[in-house]
């Protein structure tokens, strides 16, 4: 009985050949793109699920409360950790590290630039599992000068002899190889190519000193509960530890600790701004996902359309087979075996079409999959599921049609299409095609026209030919100045600017402060830069002045503030705002506002503008900024690298322009146009392979037709209407259904940034005019080409 089924199954699919490649093309681009989207949401959401205690990890965080809303941060003061692991002995570990940072790195003549470099505790590894390859003879990260480093770092750098093997860190420290790690996972929301032992770390390393309770930066603390232990009674007695050792707090009002489940680090966003974790907004994942169901129900819905469609032409085998016996039942086995065969046929292919496309994937997403996660129990489930739901999603309805079939009339060729029902359908199933291409060209269109706006608007301050040179911590200040000063005579540079960093960097620094008259504190935005920052970035003067004399020593300090500010502080016109004192926490700044910048972006444009204090401190200068001509850019980049040479022998020369810098703000949705870009791209295919398929199909029904119209005087224009108009009206009744899911979609995504388009009634017009041309080239290749047809062919068997 098997034997005759896959018989009769084969050898009706190579009958209907046409429809059968129609089908397995649609089918295999449905899977692929379900499968792509699987294995990166599963693995979005397996992030840090490597750990055994996974449940029972939590992040220490803050969430600071003032006259300027709430803030959310992910650090907490230093010495956090020493407190818990003191006064709440029921914690089964407690670590702490400093975020991954890029140091310099030189060891037996060789010099480079490590990313990824970490400060942990020794309960770092009690904590989380990454497993050790190899150690040395002391227990790991527990002392100073001690270093772990992955097997990567190993084998680039240090080769079989890495254990004992000693070298310098930011000419700053010797350190000691105690022990070599598996490279952390991708899905691990901590990345690191080198541990350094928490007790290396030194204020030199930073560049300021960090150890106290007043400053929040960069240190995160990380606890394994014990299985009796609840988050919440931990949290009732973070907030005792916070009154009893940060009183400034006013017990929890103001500002409060509490325990982050590691389930919720990769995807909260709230904790993602500025900190060195990479997260998923999870309306990412849910888009996503519902694209990926959207597309396979749309090679189903071909599926189903040909399906139908064919049944007219199989009406008699179906009454004959009926005549010798079958039953209904029998008949319906018979055709879900052909959706079956051209299911897992396609789900075969499908797996090849995603290894050849995974390199760019990677690429493209920003992520490491891998045809290793295939074996994964998980993705088996869920491939063995997907076959079985395409198969009676395409399957199913017709094989019910077809079975339904009276033999009698069947025989006497009575039927000429299916009933009013599964032609109704087919419609509804053709327009669902358009809406679903309709809503992802308008998404299309808008991301387009964002990020257009995005690399367009004005910033407050020059990006164009901006070379940024970083420097590391613990370099001499007065080395500083003189490589400024030997830069800025360059014939090529027109100015230079010591600073913390760029006017749109993550090199940021927040603060507390209290303006005068004004009782409660607020938060600000610090920017430590030199007195001629504002004509390197071309930024904007306009109240008082600038810095009127270069900051020597701790008094006398100017500040110069930025429009945001000025309202902060209750002043509309800047004027008003200057000679006005502000105090903040570093170095217990008192100083006068002596004058007013135009707002600038700080950040990417998703946020607003944050008041912002501008001030020289020369112990935060990481940067120098270059304003260049741009006339012979690379002989004075070599001028620039010959003098850093000659004055920092020992560091690796870097550099990088401020509009790559500025780039990189918006990757993320930069990604998700890319992939908006591509499903557009693979639902419009599938919907015309099944659109070319149908219409095909009616061509050949109406062939003797088109012969008489063509006799009788009919236009190719006329015969291209008889098949086209029906699919327009179809394109407008889509775009009634896709036009408020798309306004909707498209507001709440614009929502999320501070500085956006505004979402016009062009975008709808443009998506049904796409829309229309696409149907329109689709069906009028078929139906003009049967018009340019000569009707003898087709009349002459009458």
């Amino acid at each position: 009985m098997i034997k005759n089924y896959l018989k009769l199954t084969f050898r009706n699919l190579i009958k209907n050949r046409v429809s059968t490649i129609i089908n397995l093309l649609g089918l295999t681009i449905g899977i692929s793109t379900c499968v792509v989207i699987f294995l990166f949401i599963n693995n979005e959401l397996s992030f840090d699920k490597f750990n055994p205690n996974y449940d029972r990890i939590y992040r220490v965080v803050t969430e600071g409360i003032n006259a300027s809303g709430t803030s959310y941060e992910s650090a907490v003061p230093s010495p956090m950790a020493e407190v818990l692991r003191n006064d709440l002995p029921q914690l089964e570990a407690v670590t702490r590290v400093y975020e991954p940072t890029d140091y310099q790195v030189a060891y037996e003549g060789e010099k480079w630039t490590q990313d990824d470099v970490m400060f942990a505790d020794s309960m770092f590894l009690e904590v989380f599992n990454y497993p050790l390859v190899e150690k040395g003879a002391v227990k790991p990260l527990t002392g100073p000068n001690q270093v772990l480093i992955t097997e990567s770092v190993a084998k680039k750098h240090f080769g079989d002899n890495a254990i004992g093997a000693v070298f310098r860190l930011n000419h700053m420290e010797d350190v000691e190889v105690v022990g070599i790690l598996q490279d952390p996972p991708a899905n691990s929301h901590i990345q690191f190519s080198v541990i350094a032992s928490y007790p290396t770390l030194s204020a030199k390393f930073i560049g300021f000193d960090i150890f106290s309770w007043e400053f929040i930066g960069g240190i995160h603390n990380y606890v394994k509960l014990p299985e009796q232990v609840t988050r919440e009674s931990v949290d009732a007695d973070l907030l005792t530890i916070q009154k009893k050792y940060d009183p400034d707090s006013e017990n929890g009002k103001k500002k409060r600790y509490f325990l982050q489940p590691l389930s919720e680090v990769h995807f909260d966003q709230a904790y993602s701004e500025g900190n060195f974790e990479y997260t998923m907004d999870m309306t990412y994942i849910y888009v996503l996902a519902c694209i990926g169901i959207f597309i396979m129900v749309i090679a189903c819905v071909n599926f189903i359309n040909l399906s139908t469609a064919l049944a007219v032409k199989r009406a008699k085998e179906v009454g004959m087979r009926k005549v010798l016996g079958a039953n209904r039942k029998q008949l319906i086995i018979q055709y879900l075996s052909e959706a079956f065969i051209i299911t897992f046929l396609s789900a075969l292919f499908s797996l090849g079409v995603v290894e050849r496309s995974m390199p760019f994937i990677n690429y493209l997403m920003g992520v490491q999959l891998s045809m290793a996660m295939v074996i994964d129990p998980t993705f088996i489930i869920f491939f063995t599921l997907l076959i079985i739901v395409v198969m009676l999603l395409s399957g199913l309805y017709p094989a019910l049609i077809l079975s339904s079939y009276n033999p009698a009339r069947a025989l006497k060729t009575k039927i000429t299409d299916v009933n009013s029902t599964s032609l109704f359908l087919r419609k509804g199933l053709v327009t669902f095609q358009f809406m679903v291409s309709q809503v992802l060209i308008i998404a299309t269109l808008v991301i387009a026209t964002q990020m257009d706006y995005f690399k367009n608007k004005p910033l407050g301050f020059g990006k164009e030919h901006k070379l940024m040179i970083p420097f590391f911590s613990g370099n001499d200040i007065n080395k500083l100045e003189a490589f400024k000063k030997r830069v800025t005579a360059q014939k090529d540079v027109q100015e230079a600017s010591l600073a913390l960093g760029a006017p749109t960097s993550d090199n940021n620094l927040e603060s507390n402060f209290f303006a005068e008259g004004i009782k409660e504190s607020m938060n600000t935005q610090l920017k430590a830069v030199d007195i001629d920052y504002k004509d390197t970035y071309d930024i904007q003067l306009l109240a008082g002045n600038w810095f009127t004399h270069e900051q020597k020593g701790l008094e006398n300090y100017e500040l110069v503030v930025n429009e945001s500010m000025v309202r902060k502080i209750g002043f509309s016109n800047p004027e008003d705002a200057l000679g006005k004192r502000i105090k903040f926490g570093i170095e217990g700044i008192n100083a006068p506002i002596v004058g007013v910048v135009k707002d600038f972006h700080m950040t990417s444009l998703q946020s607003e503008i944050d008041p912002l204090v501008l001030f020289q401190y020369k112990p935060f200068y990481f940067e120098l900024g270059v304003k260049i001509n741009g006339h012979q850019m690379p002989e004075t980049i070599a001028d620039i690298e010959a003098v850093w040479n000659e004055l920092f022998p020992g560091y690796v020369f870097e550099y990088q322009f401020l509009d790559e810098e500025l780039a990189k703000n918006y990757e993320s949705e930069q990604t998700v146009f890319s992939l908006f870009k591509i499903m557009s791209a693979i639902a419009i295919s599938i919907g015309c392979l099944g659109l070319v398929g149908l219409v095909s199909f009616l061509v050949s029904q109406k062939s003797k037709e088109i012969g008489v119209r063509k006799v009788l005087g009919a236009s190719v224009g006329s015969i291209f209407m008889l098949f086209g108009r029906g699919y327009i009206k179809l394109v407008f009744i889509a775009f009634i259904i896709a036009a408020p899911i798309s306004w909707w979609a498209m507001q709440q995504w614009l929502t999320s940034f501070a500085y956006r388009i505004s979402f016009t009634p062009l975008f709808l017009l443009a998506g049904v005019f796409i829309n229309i041309v696409i149907a329109i080239a689709t069906v009028g290749f078929q139906s003009i080409r049967a018009a340019m047809a000569n009707p003898v062919d087709s009349l002459k068997d009458d």
